[in-house]
């Protein structure tokens, strides 16, 4: 998936360790970073937006307040 984004990455262990795929791209500029991580991740939790949903509304609820990728 890394290849995907961007040129030969060196090998790190976050590639393998299952939940540290994030940390790795946002530390090799795959992720914008004109917002912390941290708030990368709280925006990307969409639990409580998928519940709230409608039906037929579904799609819009989850991507609302989620960041615009960078082109």
């Amino acid at each position: 998936m890394m290849a995907a984004v961007g040129d030969r990455l060196p090998f790190d262990w976050r590639l393998v360790a299952n939940g540290y795929l994030p940390d790795y791209a946002y530390d090799h500029g795959a992720l914008a970073d004109r917002l912390p991580l941290a708030e990368l991740r709280a925006a990307g939790r969409l639990t409580d937006r998928a519940r709230a949903a409608a039906p037929g509304d579904f799609s819009a609820a989850i991507r609302a307040g989620v960041p615009v990728p960078l082109p």
